[in-house]
């Protein structure tokens, strides 16, 4: 094979590489921003400090698929909390999409804090207060004001990372 049969072939597949990313992306969407906020670190429910941070977000949403991250940089330039939730359409064993009862798709879903299993949860902010799950699933529309929506790593409870909920949006999964 001469070097033009070698491009010609690199060609076909650049080209095919960059339809299949479009096809992809045209039922995508996503968005990258910065901003910045008032980071809670908490030990055993406590406050532990209280401070303006920065943070990088990101989400990516298809049909079957959604990301949410967020990466959170205290004002020491150090420490840093990722936070990710993802949540993936199940399909069967031929890879057709599992539905509800209700016909909507079934999702995995994938929460972790510094790239280990974490869980959400809600704090009054005034108190740091846990909100209780049954009021906590109302919040579809958005937490009321003041409300703290907080990760914690599963492995390790007793720290947790908390931003006021109108700033940031880590899901309910």
């Amino acid at each position: 094979m001469n070097f033009n049969q070698t491009l010609k072939g690199a060609s076909i597949v650049l080209v095919s590489s960059i339809l299949a990313a479009v096809s992809f992306n045209a039922n995508a969407s996503g968005t990258e921003w910065t901003d910045s906020t008032t980071c809670h670190l908490l030990k055993q429910g406590k406050l532990v400090s209280k401070s303006k941070c920065s943070y990088e977000a990101s989400m990516a949403s298809n049909m079957s698929f959604s990301y949410t991250g967020y990466s959170f940089k205290l004002p020491n330039n150090k420490t840093k909390f990722n936070a990710e939730i993802s949540a993936n359409a199940k399909t069967d064993k031929n890879d057709n999409f599992i539905e509800g009862r209700d016909g909507s798709l079934v999702f995995d879903t994938s929460i972790t804090l510094n790239e280990k299993p974490a869980v959400i949860q809600y704090r009054y902010g005034s108190s740091l207060k846990v909100v209780p799950k049954s009021i906590a699933a109302k919040f579809e529309t958005g937490a009321p004001k003041g409300t703290l929506q907080c990760m914690q790593q599963k492995s390790s409870p007793a720290w947790e990372i908390c931003a006021p909920a109108q700033d940031v949006s880590m899901g309910s999964f």
